[in-house]
């Protein structure tokens, strides 16, 4: 968790819509390992996009589903990050 406060190449903004998931995941019974792995996918995606994560639009999560879909992740995380987005 220290890791989303240190990176300085995440916007605010999407930071503290990051740890808006978090405190919602774990009051959903999330375990805190599964947590923190959202929160570095999330910081991945948040690396990646042009814009916040609050503006973003159907299009845009479209090609951010495409550009995870044909990345080298794994299939488990590339079902994971959509099934986050879903």
């Amino acid at each position: 968790m220290k890791r989303l406060e240190s990176s300085h190449d995440v916007r605010d903004e999407d930071k503290i819509n990051i740890w808006r998931v978090v405190d919602h995941l774990l009051a959903e019974g999330v375990s805190k390992a599964r947590a923190v792995k959202y929160i570095y996918h999330l910081i991945v995606l948040a690396r990646v996009t042009d814009k916040p994560f609050e503006n973003m639009v159907r299009r845009d999560v479209e090609r951010l589903v495409s550009w995870i879909n044909t990345s080298d992740y794994s299939e488990n995380t590339s079902v994971t990050t959509r099934l986050f987005f879903q």
